[in-house]
């Protein structure tokens, strides 16, 4: 389960990095300082306290994981301190349960641990140009 939710945090860390820079401004420094902090410090933990209380729940498991995705993801706009984040930490999170769940499907568990090795590389190396840019 940790490989898939690395998976799903190197994915969409990446995602989210091409959304905001989709109008050609790409701010390194905000890939290196908030973009990768969220996704591997907040939403990882928070995704598998998700998961892990709603496999609890029985035949509700999917729902609440996604109700908690969701509350996790508004409630990171309270430790920012930033309530007009509260509507892209909701989507943000909600992307990161529906990407889980896809990523859970056997069509493509096989496929996991490749995948991953290769975004992180991918990762590595915006993380690693991103931070020679940021600091330099």
């Amino acid at each position: 389960m940790f490989v898939r939710k690395l998976f799903v945090s190197l994915l969409l860390s990446l995602v989210t990095v091409l959304v905001i820079c989709s109008d050609g401004y790409f701010p390194l420094d905000l890939f290196f300082f908030y973009v990768y902090p969220f996704y591997f410090i907040y939403a990882l933990p928070v995704s598998l306290l998700a998961d892990w209380i709603a496999s609890k729940m029985g035949r509700y498991s999917r729902i609440v994981s996604y109700v908690l995705h969701a509350i996790g993801g508004v409630l990171s706009a309270c430790i920012i301190g930033q309530w007009g984040f509260a509507i892209t930490g909701l989507i943000c999170s909600v992307a990161y349960a529906f990407v889980n769940y896809l990523a859970s499907l056997d069509r493509f568990s096989s496929r996991m641990a490749k995948g991953t090795t290769i975004l992180f590389a991918v990762s590595l190396a915006v993380f690693i140009v991103s931070y020679g840019v940021a600091m330099g």
